[in-house]
């Protein structure tokens, strides 16, 4: 919030430094402004308004303050996302325990610990990746506004407008790959403290490798947050109901003459919240499959530090993918031998 507040203070200051100019335009009898003036014939007080003109270095100075926010707001996220995986990490490798028995360790938790060396080690990764983000959003924000100018010429050939929403469109998949390839970096580098781009890679060859269980525990967990975030949301929009249904808002001076509108804004409201916490949950999950394979990677297949229960889990599954690919394969089988049967027996 203060950051939002700083930001948008800058903002409005740079807007407002530029030159304030009288507009000019045709001022017709009985038409605005000219309709309005007390004097028509004041040419000082009857005219068409000011407007602020910016020159060229505003300008840059605004679009300059515009990244800085995309890029801010991605480093902390970053930062976020690398507090987290470091916490859920070194419980893992640390066999289901942080070690806190004394005082001092419930007053430097684990997450002022992971919070502390992640921004002391690793700011520069999180600056690094978010960049690559920052620098997506800014490319989209312009090819965007080109578009809205695109859309107001009445000229405008329409292939150049179907080209630049397939850019838009590719730009926003390539940042969804971006972000998805710096949130397993940002786990690796949790795990094992390494550079950016080691980690990146680390991460994509731990996936490749172990893409049957990653496979099955991302459909099944990403099910799940979803159920609950839509739980949560009708849950909350129920009872938001049965409170606007009551006699304090159904009569008198606070009554409520439909609660469609406040049941849908809080429906809404609570699926965002519910976003957030699931998040986190999410990536408890993710930095968890990663530290798995990473620990099966380490000792030979056979993970050392995994609980038993999560060994069983995933192995499982692991297990069933397996089982699903001979089945695939051998129904493939299958159906080619016998469409060769027909085909020889019609020769």
């Amino acid at each position: 919030l203060g950051f939002g507040a700083y930001w948008l203070a800058a903002a409005v200051y740079l807007f407002s430094s530029g030159d304030v100019t009288m507009q000019s335009c045709d001022l017709l009898d009985n038409y605005p402004p000219k309709k309005y003036c007390i004097d028509p014939a004041d040419t000082a007080n009857c005219h068409c308004g000011y407007k602020t003109e910016m020159n060229s270095n505003l300008q840059y100075m605004l679009l300059y303050h515009l990244f800085g926010l995309l890029w801010t707001t991605q480093f902390i996220q970053a930062i976020s996302y690398l507090t987290l995986a470091s916490v859920f990490a070194t419980y893992y490798f640390r066999g289901g325990s942080y070690g806190t028995t004394s005082i001092a360790g419930f007053i430097n938790t684990p997450v002022v610990q992971s919070f502390r060396k992640m921004t002391y080690f690793h700011a520069g990764s999180a600056a690094f990746g978010s960049f690559m983000v920052a620098v997506l959003q800014f490319i989209r924000i312009i090819v965007a506004y080109l578009m809205n100018k695109f859309k107001s010429m009445e000229d405008t050939n329409p292939l150049v407008k179907w080209a630049a929403c397939c850019v838009q469109y590719c730009l926003w998949y390539l940042q969804k790959v971006i972000e998805w390839l710096n949130r397993n970096a940002y786990i690796m580098i949790a795990i094992e403290g390494k550079s950016f781009c080691y980690s990146a890679w680390e991460a994509i060859m731990l996936i490749l490798n172990n893409i049957l269980t990653v496979g099955a525990v991302n459909i099944v967990g990403d099910t799940l947050l979803f159920l609950g975030k839509l739980s949560i949301s009708l849950i909350s929009g129920f009872l938001a109901f049965l409170m606007l249904d009551s006699s304090t808002y159904t009569e008198g001076d606070n009554k409520v003459s439909s609660p469609l509108f406040l049941v849908i804004f809080v429906v809404i409201f609570s699926f965002s919240i519910a976003g957030l916490f699931m998040s986190v949950v999410e990536m408890a999950i993710d930095t968890v499959l990663l530290s798995f394979c990473k620990d099966v990677k380490l000792h030979g297949g056979k993970p050392k530090y995994a609980p038993p229960l999560l060994e069983e889990v995933l192995g499982k599954a692991e297990t069933q993918g397996k089982a699903a690919l001979k089945a695939k394969a051998e129904k493939a089988a299958e159906n080619a031998a016998k469409k060769a049967e027909v085909a020889a027996n019609a020769v």
